[in-house]
């Protein structure tokens, strides 16, 4: 009787912790379709296609949808990127692109872009804007933040002493620097917001140009193609 007692105890007990196991495995399976749902939200984000609204017209508009030539959409029409055309009025068009709602009037997109040119040396020289300020500047991917000297610092009230205080490697060589965060930064259409920089303590004379680094760029998509470089940055 003992025996069969402790067996049916041991059964009782493999009964319940197979069962445990199965609502483990259940949860453990529902957490991992979760993730996978979530990382493909994520991926859809990411790769949502962009549109570039170029003219209006009655029930249809003239879109360029990821840089291609400018085609036409009907009210109600899908393009094979997955863009639905909702609706057009007088001014403007409605669009629905992977969940999300935009409305755009032309020249209007879901991107902003700035196409550079490189000079006989292969540099890309512009005007950038430093909180509203316009000033020369050069792209510089070897910078791994955008960088200011402390003359045109000074004249634009930025009190970078108060950040904290490094060393910059500079082509005189090692400099006093001051990092700093740019409320904004804009290279053509392209404006970015709280852009972590630095102050190096040096005239204009020694530092000419703004160097717009990786703070900055890391935020864009850059293509170039011969001596073009192209900037964007998605607006999702």
């Amino acid at each position: 009787m003992t025996e069969r007692r402790d067996l049916g105890i041991a059964r009782a007990a493999q009964t319940a912790m197979v069962r445990c196991l199965q609502t483990r495995g259940s949860v453990l399976i529902l957490r991992i379709v979760a993730a996978l749902i979530a990382a493909c939200a994520c991926v859809s984000s990411a790769w949502a296609a962009t549109v570039y609204l170029t003219a209006l017209g009655f029930d249809k508009v003239d879109v360029r949808i990821d840089g291609s030539e400018p085609r036409t959409m009907w009210v109600g029409e899908t393009s094979p990127e997955g863009v639905i055309l909702r609706s057009v009025t007088e001014e403007a068009a409605v669009f629905e692109i992977a969940g999300r709602v935009w409305t755009l009037k032309p020249g209007q997109g879901t991107y902003s872009q700035t196409t550079l040119r490189a000079d006989g040396h292969g540099q890309f020289f512009l005007n950038a804007q430093v909180n509203g300020a316009a000033l020369p500047a050069i792209i510089d991917t070897g910078a791994t933040a955008v960088v200011m000297n402390s003359e045109d610092a000074n004249r634009l009230g930025i009190d970078y002493i108060r950040g904290r205080r490094a060393i910059a490697q500079t082509a005189s060589g090692p400099a006093t620097a001051y990092l700093v965060t740019f409320s904004t930064v804009q290279v053509g259409e392209i404006v970015l917001t709280d852009v972590p920089g630095s102050v190096i303590e040096a005239s204009r004379r020694e530092l000419p140009l703004v160097l717009i680094g990786m703070s900055f760029l890391r935020n864009v998509d850059m293509r170039r193609s011969g001596d073009t470089l192209l900037l964007e940055r998605r607006h999702y």
